[in-house]
């Protein structure tokens, strides 16, 4: 991904050249094959350029169309759909698409991607981000300059920012997923704001103003009226175009694990290439002792008959957490090191790293077990959408006195939270908010899908510390836009239409498997991992504002569960972070 930061003096000021000489050789990380300034009056912009598709090969930024200013990065599907020449960079011919169509052109751009746009006559900087929030975008404000950028490590380091921490980003990180925010226009610092996804930022004389573009896709006609064979067949059309959409490179490198998901796409991605398969690579993370591990067997098959080299990644020995996985971007001192040991040798293969990390969210949407969803998470109306009859009035109340409970008793802080913190936080209500959403229905004709769909934080992993882009065609408005037009029961129950859809190019014995968890594989790890993780460190200057340190646990294997294990965890990766700071 290539990293860009864009200033706006404000009226009175000129850009500061000297700091964006610095931005431009701090982006270098991300961005090794050239780097680069430019100022236009008020406008000033560093660029940091990663040749990762065959037009960005020389590329330089900004580009000049007409009296517009076009600087970002990213990917766009479909680009012959567009208009014009298809072999200019992306970028550029976003900014075609969106000066000459304006701010409704954007529902035109399917991709991955984050912009900036300043009309020079209007005195405008307009920016926008795509429709999953794939590429980061972020902006500031100084007292002399507002700042646009994709690279959070680039704007933590401009003089004049406020980087005090924002305490409610580090709840979120104590509450939820390492990377997930309840507010998207957040970011972990207070002075440095998010554009969520699929949204815009206007920036001129008159201040900021910010908004979200995207649209829930409607019911296709064409694609309802489907039926049988027809509707896998149209949808591994679909998902191919989304394959051959993010290839594009001479060598790809596929994160394959032995599920239907990712060997679904690296078979589409085998079969793009042709003669060629030879130079895409799978690399499997694989454990032989500290967890029961079968990804082996099914990954090899899947390798053989695609067709593709594999290589495994032995994790057995490998440390619950590395000081060098440290990102500013998302506390990613808590990535689990498996992810990062992947991501390097993927990235030492190819630029260009494939992935599906997102097919649960998007074609399975619904639970694999409708008692288990009810139990756990507590949603009738849910089942009764989906069932197509309505469920006895009052049963979820019975179902909820029978257990003792209601949703929110089901809240618990983690036991090292400071007390104080948690309140000042509204942790609970934070928690409660993400429970609500959950079962939110992302459009009324399709209810199954939900619009947690749009609660992830898909940001592309190590977005600030490697010079790689990774790619998940599920992630993909075209795949969306097919699962709201169809059924989904029983068609996404257990993935049901991504394996029919794949029965002649995946193994069978891979798509009958069941679903493996990650989640086992990274307690084996924390508790099998050498030393006392748990209690051998120290407090960061700060930790005590949102932790109690010193837990009445002195070794790992005493804690009382894996979710208690897990949470430890978390605070010793917030402490890693902290220091980090």
């Amino acid at each position: 991904m290539s990293g860009f930061l864009v200033s706006l003096s404000k009226p009175g000021c000129q850009p500061d050249r000297e700091q964006l000489d610095r931005a431009a050789a701090g982006m270098a990380t991300i961005g090794p094959d050239a780097q680069m300034v430019s100022v236009h009056g008020r406008f000033g912009c560093a660029f940091a350029r990663l040749e990762v598709l065959p037009e960005s090969t020389g590329e330089r930024q900004p580009f000049c169309i007409g009296s517009k200013l076009v600087v970002g990065s990213g990917r766009l599907d479909q680009r012959h759909l567009l208009g014009g020449p298809i072999n200019l960079p992306d970028m550029e011919i976003a900014g075609r698409v969106l000066a000459a169509g304006g701010d409704e052109a954007i529902d035109r751009l399917y991709g991955d991607f984050s912009l900036g746009i300043y009309d020079q006559a209007a005195g405008r900087l307009t920016g926008y981000r795509d429709f999953f929030g794939t590429k980061p975008l972020y902006w500031a404000e100084t007292n002399d300059t507002y700042l646009l950028s994709n690279s959070l490590s680039t704007l933590h380091a401009w003089h004049g920012v406020d980087t005090s921490l924002n305490e409610n980003t580090v709840a979120d990180f104590c509450l939820f997923n390492m990377t997930y925010r309840v507010d998207k226009t957040e970011s972990p610092f207070r002075g440095i704001h998010s554009v969520p996804p699929g949204g815009w930022i206007k920036i001129d004389d008159q201040g900021v103003r910010t908004g979200v573009w995207r649209r829930c896709p409607g019911i296709n006609p064409k694609i309802e009226s489907l039926r049988g064979s027809d509707i896998e067949d149209a949808f591994r059309v679909v998902l191919r175009d989304c394959v051959t959409d993010r290839l594009r490179s001479n060598k790809v490198a596929m994160e394959m694990s032995g599920g239907t998901d990712s060997t679904s796409v690296a078979a589409l991605a085998a079969e793009s290439f042709g003669e060629s398969r030879e130079n895409i690579k799978a690399f499997t993370i694989h454990y032989s002792r500290i967890h029961e591990d079968d990804e082996v067997d099914f990954a090899k098959a899947a390798a053989e008959q695609i067709g593709i080299s594999h290589e495994f990644i032995e994790c057995d020995d490998l440390p619950p957490y590395d000081p060098e996985c440290w990102d500013l971007n998302l506390m990613r001192a808590a990535v689990f090191v498996p992810g990062w040991v992947t991501a390097q040798k993927t990235s030492s293969y190819s630029r260009t790293v494939l992935n599906a990390y997102s097919a649960d969210s998007l074609i399975r949407p619904e639970p694999p077990s409708f008692l288990t969803y009810l139990l756990k998470i507590k949603e009738t109306i849910y089942l009764q959408r989906e069932l197509g009859r309505r469920l006895p009035v009052g049963f979820k109340n019975r179902a909820d006195h029978l257990l003792g409970r209601d949703g929110r008793a089901l809240y618990e802080p983690p036991k090292w939270i400071d007390p104080d913190f948690a309140n000042r936080t509204h942790m609970r209500d934070r928690w409660m908010a993400v429970w609500e959403k959950q079962t939110a229905p992302l459009c009324e004709e399709r209810p199954a899908l939900s619009a947690a769909v749009f609660n992830q934080d898909w940001t592309e992993r190590f977005v600030d510390i490697m010079p790689f882009e990774t790619r998940d065609p599920f992630m993909d408005r075209r795949i969306l836009e097919f699962v709201t037009s169809i059924e989904s029961f029983p068609l996404l129950a257990n993935k049901s239409l991504l394996r029919l859809a794949m029965r002649d190019l995946v193994p069978e014995q891979v798509l009958k498997r069941k679903k493996t968890p990650l989640g086992a594989a990274i307690q084996a790890t924390l508790r099998g991992s050498e030393g006392d993780w748990v209690n051998d460190w120290e407090p960061a200057a700060g930790f005590e504002n949102y932790g109690v340190y010193k837990r009445a646990v002195t070794d790992k294997n005493a804690a009382a569960s894996d979710e208690e294990l897990f949470s430890l965890w978390k605070a010793r990766m917030l402490n890693e972070w902290l220091k980090g700071l």
